[in-house]
């Protein structure tokens, strides 16, 4: 009934959660808890809800208490939508209250209206309020006044009523009607002192004094005074040192200032002049004594006051408003006109020496240049910003113009702000003066004059206060882009490069900063670190934020193409996490309708999946989201997705081998070999699949005899791969190419060793006779042609071969008894006497033959000659089979 709904929802909720924090049972246990933790707005919220459901003597008591929380918090809120919410609900509630109850929060509602009206009224005693302001105060303090009466009126009754039943009273009765009877009288007074200040208000508003006599006896009963009209040595002067006391013989001053005179109104101010007085009002009472000579016409003395206080006061501390007050006083008045030029003069010249520049401007727009009188530079200045006002207003938009009216007028402005930056007096108003120029240079742009307006606007930034500095100088950087785009030459570009440099090392936190971080890195001729940490340094609610990021995400990506080692994968990680974002970002918004749009997205697809797919990089996470991504896009149909087929599935397949899917990863090669054998992409997919199986083969735990396993992957990418080069012989000078060939080789070899395939070995023999014209002395090659040699059946070769390893290698090594036992034993198979000689010869070095295993291989091949020998003698043979 009595609340927003708004507020109630968001309260409740804070209260719902609050009662898990706390033991409460009831309505009442929850209202206590509220009361004890200070939470006032919350317990008025739930009051509200309360009141919904009770009836009775039960409404009526939680009325009156929510009526006392209303009124306190329409004391203490300073929100003004906070308090407009309290104000409508307050209303609200007085509507349902009797009219005996709930005074305090009729009160603060008619206070609430009173200080409204108080504002305006002061507001226009500096001539700040308009005419419709005033009128509204009028009409404001017209609705207060009576209600307030009627307020006072009842209170006054109700303490009557009250003092009958405590003379009738006893005990703890007694002492609770008491209670109320101080209670009623505190609302009585406080009622009492807006009545009285609502009257002055109202006579000083309508310029007549009327109401002010009505106010006097009110001021003269809160003074305690027994007289409707008291003189001031009638008050206890005890009382000035509380500000109730205090603000009400102040009251009674102005109500003599327009009752009377101002040496009756002065008198009442006088009590004020002591060291006990409250000390707030007491540093205002120079202002107020002027106050009153103003009012009276009395120019000389309340510049005799100001002047006073200028020599007493510290300047820069005395309030602009006393100045204002003087100044627009003096302009209003049409007698005494010297007196009153001589105080105008006073206080617009102390305005103008304090920089109070818009207190000029606005006396200046509201009684006009002339009617400030004298010369100077702020005078000066003056006569220009109402010129630029002029031109502003005539020209009604942000833009250059080369219309010649506006230009005229734009003209004219720079005349009069020239002419003040000429005045003698100029230099004691610097900052002014910069602002100044900073005019000149705005008139300037706007007549699209961009070069001089550019030099104005750096001059000006470099005598501007910290605050108005960057701004200036961000509008030469823009009038400078200005003249670029009229065709504006000879060397512009160099000076706006310098320009930005220059203002991002004096105002790298201002607003324009990132969006000259991003156009200098568009700019920039070489792409290093350095700007890339700009660009990732812009806050995200900038606006050039997305622009940067994706600038940067070029920038990074550049790096990591043209770097190396550690420094690339660092490069991989921070382009990524840069990346990764955009590609989010772009995929929620773009727009398949949009060729550009779709191109950039396609391109920070592929980006990412090069990147991310990198060797030593593995993020397989951001390359399966690039996937994905690209093929929901591709689902779209924007696009011709085919002419990117390889290469997609070529990360698809790097993809899946990271994630050692190598089933799926070996499908895929397939289908692209079979797709396309001549592909630049399908070449890459089998070179990685053979890059793959080698790791794993290599790897301990190798499944020895797996067709499907590792050697079988190797044997089956490997001789794709090398079929690249078979129409080159020079390939394999390349030591890459040859270690493709040596592995496929060995692989080779190694199945043909366990199965015995002839295919595979006659094709590894082939293969290890192209290594070894490239490498003829290579052990392992040597070692492999002999092996293969011997087993297929190429015995004069295998002799070779070995003999080769005998003579290249160590005499004593593990491969050279290696090498020479299987020497021997194809000598022993061929020509048992040669056999017989070599093996002699090795003796001869090696009585035991040799270490384990050869040495008891050959000494049994030693035996084996020798029997073979001993037959060939016995049957009259040479000893050959």
């Amino acid at each position: 009934m009595y609340r927003s709904n708004r507020i109630t929802c968001g309260a409740m909720a804070i209260i719902a959660s609050l009662l898990l924090l706390c033991p409460v049972s009831d309505g009442d246990d929850i209202a206590a808890y509220l009361e004890n933790h200070g939470l006032t707005e919350l317990l008025a919220i739930h009051l509200e809800e309360q009141l919904d459901q009770v009836t009775g003597d039960r409404h009526d008591e939680l009325l009156q208490r929510l009526a006392s929380i209303y009124a306190l918090l329409l004391e203490t809120t300073e929100d003004p939508l906070q308090r407009a919410s309290l104000e409508q609900r307050s209303r609200r509630l007085l509507v349902a209250a009797p009219n005996n109850t709930a005074d305090a929060l009729r009160l603060a509602l008619l206070r609430g209206s009173y200080r409204s009206a108080e504002l305006i009224a002061e507001r226009h005693r500096l001539r700040l309020s308009s005419p419709e302001e005033v009128e509204d105060a009028r009409e404001l303090l017209a609705e207060v006044i009576p209600d307030l009466t009627g307020l006072g009126k009842r209170l006054t009754e109700l303490g009557d009523l009250k003092e009958r039943r405590l003379s009738r009273a006893a005990g703890s009765e007694a002492a609770a009607i008491s209670d109320e009877i101080e209670q009623v009288h505190r609302l009585h007074t406080q009622c009492t002192f807006l009545s009285a200040w609502a009257l002055y208000y109202q006579s000083y508003l309508h310029e007549r004094p009327d109401n002010a006599r009505a106010a006097e006896p009110l001021f003269a009963e809160l003074l305690g005074s027994q007289y409707s009209h008291p003189r001031p040595e009638d008050i206890s002067l005890d009382l000035r040192a509380m500000e109730p006391f205090a603000r009400s013989m102040l009251g009674m001053a102005m109500c003599k200032s327009l009752t009377a005179s101002s040496p009756t109104a002065l008198e009442w101010l006088d009590l004020l002049e002591h060291e006990t007085t409250f000390p707030p009002l007491r540093r205002e009472l120079p202002a107020w004594r002027m106050v009153i000579h103003l009012e009276n016409g009395e120019f000389a003395a309340a510049q005799r006051i100001l002047e006073q206080v200028l020599d007493e006061y510290d300047r820069p501390s005395l309030p602009p408003a006393w100045l204002r007050l003087a100044a627009a006083r003096a302009l209003e008045a049409e007698s005494n006109a010297r007196q009153a030029r001589e105080l105008k003069s006073l206080a617009v010249t102390e305005l103008a020496s304090r920089g109070e520049l818009k207190q000029i401007l606005d006396l200046a727009g509201r009684y006009g240049v002339e009617a400030l009188g004298g010369s100077g530079f702020v005078l000066g200045y003056v006569q220009g910003v109402l010129s630029y006002d002029e031109a502003r207003s005539a020209h009604d938009d942000e833009q250059p113009t080369l219309r010649p009216d506006l230009i005229a007028l734009y003209g004219r402005a720079v005349e009069h702000l020239t002419v003040a930056l000429e005045e003698p007096d100029a230099a004691d108003y610097q900052n002014a003066a910069a602002a100044c120029r900073r005019l000149v240079a705005w008139c300037r742009y706007f007549q699209s004059r961009f070069l001089e307006a550019r030099t104005d606007f750096e001059t000006a930034s470099e005598r501007l206060p910290p605050e108005d500095a960057p701004e200036a100088l961000w509008m030469a950087i823009v009038c400078l882009d200005r003249a670029v785009e009229a065709g504006a030459d000879g060397g512009i570009e160099d000076e706006l490069a310098r320009l930005i440099d220059q203002f991002l090392n004096r105002y790298p936190g201002s607003e324009h900063a990132a969006t000259l971080v991003y156009r200098r890195a568009l700019a920039a001729d070489e792409i290093s670190p350095e700007i890339v940490a700009e660009l990732l340094a812009v806050e995200p609610a900038s606006e050039v934020y997305e622009a940067a990021q994706a600038r940067a995400a070029q920038m990074l990506y550049q790096l990591f193409r043209n770097s190396t080692g550690d420094e690339r994968l660092a490069y991989a990680n921070e382009y990524l996490a840069v990346a990764v974002g955009l590609l989010a970002a772009d995929e929620r918004r773009i727009d398949p309708a949009e060729p550009l749009a779709i191109q950039r997205f396609v391109v920070r697809c592929r980006r990412i999946l090069e990147v991310s797919l990198t060797d030593g990089v593995g993020r397989l996470v951001a390359a399966a989201g690039a996937l994905r991504a690209f093929d929901e896009l591709a689902a779209t149909r924007s696009f011709d997705a085919s002419a990117l087929a390889d290469e997609i599935d070529y990360r698809r397949t790097q993809e899946r081998l990271g994630w050692d899917d190598v089933r799926t990863a070996g499908s895929i090669a397939d289908s692209l070999w079979s797709r396309d054998p001549d592909s630049d992409w399908t070449r890459l997919a089998q070179r990685a699949m053979f890059r793959h199986a080698r790791r794993a083969w290599k790897d301990p735990a190798d499944e020895a005899g797996d067709d499907r396993g590792p050697i079988a992957l190797v044997i089956h990418f490997g001789q794709r791969v090398l079929e690249e080069y078979e129409d080159d012989p020079q390939s394999l000078s390349d030591p890459a190419v040859l270690g493709y060939f040596a592995v496929v080789g060995e692989a080779l070899m190694t199945r043909w060793m366990r199965s015995g395939s002839e295919s595979d070995g006659r094709t590894a023999l082939a293969l290890y006779d192209l290594l070894i014209r490239v490498r003829p002395r290579n052990g392992v090659f040597l070692r492999s042609l002999a092996v293969l040699c011997e087993r297929l059946g190429h015995t004069e070769r295998a002799l070779g071969y070995w003999r080769r390893l005998v003579a290249g290698r160590a005499m004593g090594s593990e491969e050279w008894y290696e090498a020479k036992y299987h020497l021997l034993e194809l000598l022993y198979e061929t020509d048992p006497q040669r056999a017989r000689e070599v093996m002699d010869q090795h003796r001869q070095l090696n009585r035991e033959y040799g270490p384990a295993p050869w040495g008891a291989r050959l000494k049994g091949l030693d035996q084996r000659i020798d029997e073979r020998l001993g037959r060939a003698a016995a049957e009259g043979g040479e000893g050959r089979p």
